[in-house]
């Protein structure tokens, strides 16, 4: 992808097939820097203006880094590693330190959005925690901990066929206030990948700001609610009907 005026790129490396981060002159191909990761993994690359710098930020496999899309130095003291701290949040821990290697994995494509208007975007993640259920996590790169966490109400096994491939959470400005909603799935539904509900969070604070259940047709048989709740307020009307 661009970054100010290079070609950036996560490279496998063998016979281990490492990564490295390069970028790469658009005019010549010549390498312009290189930055080894020392991971292995699904790799995800944003490009942002970080203290009026072109910048890179990657997340790969549980590493994180924030590159001067120049120069390839580090900045905002990346890289690390994901970590959960003693209040079973995600922060971002030195090199040296243990990561997030507790069975637990980043379940859908990172997305990276500026949520919370310090100029540099958070990296929005999924990820497994006790008892199968998966949270939705906004990990800010400036302060290298969660600017919020919230459990999905989506229950998952980390061996489920469809890892690695949920299409949420998704980040929108529902309201063109310029203020980025972040939407992700609300009830399991009657199949894999299907859900019942959405529920709509504001993206600076994750707090609630309004979510909707479906009804669930089985066998003939229309079941539960199409209910719409607010923090203040709720409103349903209840289905049962046959057809």
């Amino acid at each position: 992808m661009w970054a100010g005026d290079a070609i950036v790129s996560v490279v496998r490396i063998g016979p281990g097939f490492e990564s490295r981060i390069e970028a790469v002159s658009p005019t010549t191909g010549e390498s312009l820097w290189r930055h080894n990761a020392g991971a292995v993994g699904s790799a995800w690359i944003a490009t942002a203006t970080i203290d009026g710098r072109a910048s890179v930020i990657a997340i790969i496999q549980d590493r994180v880094f924030v590159l001067d899309a120049a120069t390839g130095e580090s900045k905002l003291g990346t890289p690390g590693y994901l970590h959960w701290n003693e209040a079973g949040k995600i922060v971002v821990k030195p090199e040296d330190s243990t990561g997030l290697h507790k069975g637990n994995v980043l379940l859908a494509d990172v997305r990276f959005a500026e949520l919370d208007g310090d100029g540099v975007p958070e990296a929005l993640l999924s990820v497994f925690v006790e008892d199968r259920r998966v949270d939705v996590v906004a990990l800010s790169l400036a302060r290298r901990e969660a600017l919020w966490q919230v459990e999905s109400s989506v229950n998952v096994g980390p061996h489920d066929p469809f890892q690695g491939s949920l299409p949420w959470p998704f980040v929108a400005d529902l309201e063109g206030d310029g203020r980025p909603e972040v939407i992700v799935p609300n009830h399991l539904g009657y199949q894999i990948r299907s859900w019942t509900g959405c529920r709509v969070l504001n993206g600076a604070t994750g707090e609630l700001r309004w979510e909707r259940r479906y009804p669930l047709r089985v066998a003939g048989k229309t079941t539960g609610c199409d209910r719409i709740n607010t923090p203040s307020a709720r409103t349903s009307t209840a289905t049962g009907s046959e057809n």
